[in-house]
């Protein structure tokens, strides 16, 4: 199966990968993901409320082996956040009612709170990537 969810530091063919490309697996690695159109809101005087802010995605696996965390680490190391380009799921859907996959330059942002492993997995594993810029490939 060829995820796609894809990944890399540029989007050339050779470095922007599917995520089962990019971390070298067989099996479906593709994450639960949420989309987010706006990264804040802010409450109009009429009492609506307006999004603001750029696009926000994030990508979650309840169990990802140690190999493969350590993989996507390394695109923002030796920090916690760096540039990347992605292929993610909006909440768009095309006209044959299949979800809509848009390329972005983005920050990705790695979890700062305590990581949970076990078995050589580490568990609940969230990629919040910000500042999402749509690229047009």
């Amino acid at each position: 199966m060829s995820s796609l969810f894809k990944i890399g530091l540029t989007t050339s063919v050779y470095d922007f990968l599917s995520l089962d490309q990019f971390l070298s697996t067989s099996r479906d690695i593709d994450p639960d993901w949420s989309f987010q159109p706006f990264s804040g809101s802010v409450r109009l005087g009429d009492g609506t409320l307006f999004g603001t802010g750029f696009h926000v995605a994030k990508w979650r696996w309840n169990g990802m082996e140690d190999l493969h965390r350590q993989t996507l680490k390394e695109l923002v190391s030796p920090g916690l956040s760096g540039p990347v380009y992605i292929q993610t799921a909006t909440n768009d859907v095309d006209i044959y009612n299949s979800i809509v996959f848009k390329t972005y330059a983005c920050v990705m942002n790695w979890p700062t709170e305590d990581e949970d492993f076990q078995a050589d997995k580490v568990l609940g594993l969230i990629l919040t990537f910000t500042h999402l810029v749509e690229e047009l490939v």
